[in-house]
């Protein structure tokens, strides 16, 4: 999928938190973003919880997050 994203000129990958350094490693190099979503699908998380999370995947090297 990330290959695909490249070769179509997307601009980036939104994946599972696991997958957000696998993907980040496999788009360097090039202007794609890696995103993730936090609370997804349903949004039952606290308000601190999201917070952990988001700080969490931008530790892993997420560059767009969205969040339910």
């Amino acid at each position: 999928a990330c290959q695909k994203a490249v070769d179509y000129g997307l601009a980036g990958v939104f994946c599972a938190d696991y997958e957000v350094p696998i993907v980040k490693e496999v788009l360097a190099g090039s202007d794609l973003y890696t995103g993730a979503g936090v609370a997804f699908p349903m949004g039952t998380s606290t308000i601190p919880g999201k917070v952990a999370d988001v700080a969490e995947l931008v530790r892993l090297g997420a560059t767009s997050i969205d969040y339910v």
